[in-house]
């Protein structure tokens, strides 16, 4: 991630960084609205209100445990955006 993303994350008040962290839950149904977390520094679970969350764990996925939930492309990333529309439409 380039300094200047990094930079731009760090100073936006509305995004909180939880380093060490695993996401243990999501809440079910038509849309985002809480999460859960693991703190492993703390071994610590919290949970709370959230509408949008972004994962960055290196350059290689470890997205296995995700397979069933979302739409994986072939390095095992999750398709996002539009890029999920055009792989719905290819596999019609």
């Amino acid at each position: 991630m380039s300094q200047y993303l990094i930079g731009r994350i760090e100073e936006n008040p509305m995004i909180d960084i939880h380093f060490r962290t695993r996401i243990t839950g999501l809440s079910p149904g038509a849309r985002l609205e809480e999460v859960q977390w693991t703190d492993d520094g703390l071994s610590q679970s919290s949970m709370g209100p959230i509408r949008h969350f972004f994962a960055m764990a290196g350059a290689a996925p470890r997205t296995e445990w995700l397979e069933d939930l979302f739409l994986l492309d072939e390095r095992s990333f999750i398709v996002m955006g539009s890029d999920i529309l055009c792989r719905l439409e290819r596999n019609q």
